[in-house]
């Protein structure tokens, strides 16, 4: 069986994750932290795996990982399948853990607005410093809006997200403390 197979429950990843790394691929980057990764070819466990020392109660699958070792992951909570599954974030040193988007469709929003989350100030990155014009983020930002419209600002994505599906951090609390 695939890694993919096994993650996702299929041979294909959902269309909205394919969407992000489509996204990245087309435009080299959609965010300065954020690293995506594909399953194809791996041969190892989920990284959230090694993030809680052993496979973590709920379904996750890591979408990415951060420039400090910061995973991003789908978080298949209440059984949702990983095509609905909120983004949550698992912080490299345990601090800023949090949902970010309610699916990996509002995720791909939130990275369109260009403001980084920042986990030890557990806010999103100063909206009035502005994305170097014609750099790839800058390009990603502008395909975006002409072909969705224009994002929410990332503060509304993360709190419907929170009030959807809960208090990712609590659970966080809860799992590690076993």
């Amino acid at each position: 069986m695939s890694l993919v197979k096994e993650l996702y429950g299929s041979e294909e990843f959902p269309a909205s994750v394919q969407a992000l790394y489509d996204a990245d691929q087309e435009f080299g980057l959609i965010s300065y932290d954020l690293e995506l990764k594909m399953y194809e070819g791996y041969e190892t466990e989920d990284d959230t795996n090694f993030w809680f020392d052993g496979p973590p109660s709920v379904k996750m699958i890591t979408l990415g990982v951060g420039g400090d070792g910061a995973l991003y992951a789908l978080w298949c909570v209440d059984g949702c399948e990983p095509k609905d599954a909120p983004v949550c974030y698992l912080g490299s040193e345990g601090s800023g853990n949090t949902l970010l988007a309610a699916s990996s469709v509002e995720f791909m929003e939130l990275l369109a607005t260009g403001r980084e989350w920042w986990p030890y100030d557990e806010k999103f990155g100063d909206p009035s410093q502005p994305i170097k014009e014609g750099s790839k983020i800058a390009r990603f930002m502008s395909w975006y809006k002409e072909t969705h419209g224009e994002p929410r600002a990332p503060e509304v994505i993360r709190q419907e997200a929170i009030e959807r599906h809960g208090d990712f951090a609590a659970w966080v609390d809860a799992e590690v403390a076993g």
